[in-house]
C-alpha cells in the first residue's frame, strides 16, 4: 500500500498515513454503498407495490431465501479470503500476481457453475424444506422462482473474486459501484417484465443484474491493467492458501448466515405476509450495515493485512481502533434514530398500491427491532477482521458456530412465545452477544480499552433516539403528520433534531470521532476525483 511502501515520500507519520487512507477508503466505498442501497431500497419500494405483504412475495422470499444465503457467503467470504493473499503478492512481479488471481477466478468459476446446477437440481427438495409451511399451490411457484434465481450465482461469485482483486490494488470505488448496477438491472428488468410474467420478472432481473455487475467489474480489472490467463495449478501454494482462507471464510459466513434460512423457515407456518415483512424490516436495516460497516471493514483489511504480514502489533491495534470507534460512532445513533422513526420510515417509503396501514405497521414494528442489532452486527464485522488479517479463519468459525446455536434456541422459543416479533428479538439479541464474545477474542492483542468509549457512544445515541421519537410522538398528536409529505418532513426535522443532539452530547462526553466524521464526509464528496485518481 503506498502509505506503507512508501514512507519517505511522505511527510505524515505512518500512522497517520494510514487511517487517513482508511478513512478517504471508507468515503469512497461508503457513497458508492449507500447509491447500491437506495438502488435496493427503489426496487423493494417497487415490489411491494406492486404485490403488497402477501402468498406471492412469501413465495418468492422463500424462494429466495438458499439462493441469497449463497449470494450473502460469497460477497462475505471471497473479498475477506482473498484480500490478504493478493496484497501480498502485489508487492512482487506482476505477472505472478495476475497468474494466481487468474488461477482462482477459474477454479472458483467452476465451483460456482457446480454449486448453482446442483441448487437447481435440488429447488424442489430445498423449496420444500425452508418453506415446509407453504401450502402446495405455493410451493410450487417458489420452485419456479428458486431455479431461476440460482442461475444468478455464477457471475456474483466471479464478480467477487473481482472485487477482491480491484480492492487489493487499492480500488474500492467501481467494486462498491456494482451494487447500484445489480439492483438498476434488476429494476429494468422487473418493470419491463411484470406484465407478463408477474413476479417471476423479479426473479428474472436479479440474474439480469448480476450479470451487469459481473461485465462491470472485468470491464475494471481491464482498465486496471488486468492480465486474465487461463490457467489451472492447484499445486500453487497461493492458490492453495487462498481457497483455503476463503473456504473456511465461508464456513463461517454460512453458519452466520444460516439463521437467515431458520427466519424465513419458521416465518413460513406464521400467517402470510410474515415472510415479506421479514424481509422487508431486514432488508431496511440491514442498509446501514452494507453503507458503514462494509465500507470500513473493505478499507481496514489491506491495512491489517499489511501490519500483520510485517509483525506491527501497534498498528494492527491503532487500525482496529479507528474502524471500531468509526464505525460505533455512527452506527450507533443511526440506528437509534431509524428504530425511533420506523414507523414514518416505513410509511415514506412502502406504503402505496398493494401495501396498505396495516402492513405498515407490521413491517415498522419488526424494523425498531432489527434496527436495534445494526451497530452490534457492523463492530462484529470489524473485530473479526484482524483474524483474517492474519490468515486465522479458525477462531471466526467457531465463533459463527456459537452465534447460530444462540440464534436457533431463541428464535424457536421467542417465535413461541410472541409470534413473528419473536424472530426479530432473536436476530438482536443474538448479535448483542455476538459483539461482546467477539472483543472478548482479541484479549490477545491487548490496549483496545474500548469499553468506555462504548458506554458513552450509547448514552448519546439514547438521547437522540428519544428526542426523534419524542419529536414524532408529538407531531402525530397535534396533527402534522397526516399524509406522505408531512411525515417525511416531520420524520426529516425530528431526526435532524435527534442528529444535533447526538453530536452535542457527544461533544459532552469527550466523542472525539468528530474530525474523523468529517473527514469521511470530505471524502465522500470527493469520491468521484478519487475514483478518476485511481485510474
Amino acid at each position: 500500500m503506498p502509505e506503507l511502501d512508501q514512507p519517505k515520500e511522505s511527510t505524515k507519520p505512518k500512522s497517520e498515513e494510514a487511517h487517513s487512507a482508511i478513512v478517504r477508503h471508507s468515503a469512497v466505498i461508503s457513497l458508492f454503498n449507500g447509491l447500491g442501497v437506495l438502488g435496493g431500497l427503489v426496487l423493494d419500494m417497487v415490489v411491494a407495490a406492486l404485490f403488497g405483504l402477501g402468498q406471492a412475495t412469501d413465495g418468492f422470499f422463500l424462494a429466495f431465501t438458499v439462493p441469497q444465503f449463497v449470494m450473502l457467503v460469497l460477497q462475505g467470504s471471497f473479498v475477506s479470503g482473498l484480500v490478504p493473499v493478493l496484497t501480498g503478492l502485489q508487492d512482487g512481479e506482476r505477472t505472478r500476481a495476475w497468474t494466481v488471481f487468474s488461477r482462482l477466478l477459474n477454479l472458483s468459476g467452476v465451483l460456482l457453475v457446480a454449486i448453482s446446477a446442483l441448487g437447481w437440481l435440488a429447488a424442489g427438495w430445498i423449496t420444500g424444506l425452508v418453506g415446509a409451511g407453504l401450502e402446495p399451490p405455493q410451493r410450487a411457484q417458489a420452485v419456479s422462482l428458486a431455479r431461476i434465481l440460482f442461475l444468478m450465482l455464477p457471475p456474483l461469485g466471479l464478480a467477487e473474486v473481482l472485487r477482491a482483486q480491484l480492492n487489493a490494488l487499492e480500488r474500492f470505488a467501481v467494486p462498491a459501484a456494482g451494487n447500484v448496477v445489480r439492483y438498476m438491472g434488476a429494476l429494468a428488468t422487473l418493470l419491463l417484465g411484470y406484465h407478463t410474467w408477474g413476479i417471476r420478472a423479479l426473479a428474472f432481473g436479479y440474474v439480469v443484474g448480476a450479470l451487469a455487475q459481473m461485465v462491470l467489474l472485468a470491464v475494471a480489472i481491464a482498465w486496471a491493467g488486468g492480465r486474465y490467463r487461463f490457467s489451472w495449478s492447484l499445486s500453487d501454494a497461493d492458490v492453495r492458501e487462498g481457497m483455503r482462507l476463503l473456504m473456511t471464510r465461508a464456513g463461517g459466513i454460512g453458519l452466520r448466515r444460516s439463521g437467515l434460512i431458520l427466519e424465513r423457515f419458521l416465518a413460513s407456518f406464521l400467517p402470510a405476509g410474515s415472510v415479506t415483512a421479514l424481509s422487508y424490516a431486514r432488508r431496511m436495516s440491514l442498509s446501514l450495515f452494507q453503507v458503514f460497516a462494509n465500507s470500513v471493514s473493505a478499507a481496514i483489511l489491506p491495512t491489517l493485512s499489511a501490519s500483520a504480514r510485517a509483525g506491527d502489533g501497534p498498528a494492527l491495534r491503532r487500525s482496529l481502533r479507528l474502524g471500531y470507534r468509526l464505525l460505533s460512532f455512527i452506527t450507533c445513533p443511526a440506528a437509534a434514530l431509524m428504530a425511533a422513526l420506523s414507523t414514518p420510515i416505513v410509511w415514506v417509503l412502502f406504503q402505496r398500491g398493494a401495501f396498505d396501514a396495516a402492513d405498515t405497521a407490521l413491517t415498522a414494528a419488526l424494523l425498531t427491532i432489527y434496527a436495534l442489532n445494526v451497530p452490534a452486527l457492523a463492530l462484529v464485522q470489524v473485530l473479526l477482521t484482524p483474524h483474517y488479517a492474519r490468515r486465522d479463519a479458525t477462531a471466526p468459525t467457531r465463533h459463527m458456530a456459537w452465534m447460530l446455536g444462540v440464534n436457533t434456541l431463541l428464535a424457536w422459543g421467542l417465535m413461541r412465545l410472541i409470534g413473528v416479533h419473536g424472530l426479530a428479538w432473536a436476530s438482536t439479541l443474538t448479535a448483542f452477544l455476538s459483539v461482546a464474545r467477539a472483543y472478548w477474542l482479541l484479549r490477545p492483542l491487548g490496549g483496545l480499552d474500548l469499553g468506555a468509549y462504548t458506554a458513552r457512544v450509547v448514552a448519546a445515541s439514547c438521547v437522540a433516539g428519544l428526542a426523534a421519537w419524542g419529536g414524532w410522538a408529538v407531531a402525530g398528536c397535534l396533527g402534522w403528520a397526516t399524509t406522505t409529505i408531512n411525515a417525511l418532513l416531520v420524520a426529516a426535522s425530528t431526526g435532524a433534531l435527534g442528529g444535533l443532539l447526538y453530536l452535542a452530547v457527544g461533544q459532552l462526553l469527550r466523542l472525539d470521532e468528530l474530525p474523523r466524521l468529517l473527514q469521511l464526509v470530505q471524502g465522500i464528496g470527493d469520491a468521484r476525483q478519487a475514483m478518476g485518481g485511481k485510474r
